[in-house]
């Protein structure tokens, strides 16, 4: 590759392709992790940060369930997000599935109606999952959910969770949400769902 101008980071290999991994990836280096990517001349100088994966979780595993991955753009939520989940993964020290973790505003509402037409509001409207800030984990077996619920209070009474905005139950259907959507008053928002 050669240099295709002063600015640090930018080269052209033979094809005109820029690789903007050196200098240009500026929120990947604040998250600290190392991100290259060759990307096509016509781009921007700075290209959108390829999203590091978690510890324990993969940046896959919490793409909408219609396909669309969780977006670039948030790098600083999803920062936020996979610290909470991996903090609480490591604590845990055994699997967790993620049921739920980003969701476009198409299929959330989608939700939202399958649960209007049951008789039920268990998926809000204005669901942080939306917003690419809560993520719903499943431990391995229904009967772990109060375990898991517990080990997440006492890491947040703790201060273990400083990304903790909200917590919930959900023993039915076997998992427990965990967000970073904080309050003004910054008390942690608490709920048990079916």
């Amino acid at each position: 590759m050669r240099r295709a101008g002063h600015r640090s980071g930018v080269e052209r290999d033979a094809r005109g392709e820029v690789d903007a991994g050196v200098g240009c990836n500026i929120a990947a280096g604040a998250l600290g992790l190392a991100a290259r990517r060759v990307v096509p001349r016509r781009r921007a100088f700075c290209d959108p940060v390829i999203l590091p994966d978690g510890v324990y979780f993969r940046v896959n595993e919490f793409a909408c369930h219609t396909g669309e991955p969780y977006p670039e753009a948030w790098a600083d939520r999803w920062a936020n997000l996979v610290t909470l989940c991996d903090r609480i993964r490591e604590r845990w020290s055994r699997p967790l599935t993620v049921v739920s973790g980003y969701r476009t505003d198409a299929y959330n509402q989608g939700l939202v109606n399958g649960d209007a037409a049951r008789g039920s509001h268990q998926v809000a409207s204005a669901s942080y999952h939306v917003q690419g800030m809560a993520a719903d984990l499943r431990p391995e077996t229904s009967e772990e959910v109060p375990q898991l619920l517990d080990i997440v209070l006492r890491m947040h009474a703790a201060g273990e969770l400083p990304e903790l905005g909200g917590c919930a139950d959900y023993p039915v259907s076997s998992w427990v949400h965990a967000d970073t959507g904080k309050t003004r008053d910054g008390h942690l928002r608490r709920w048990i769902g079916r």
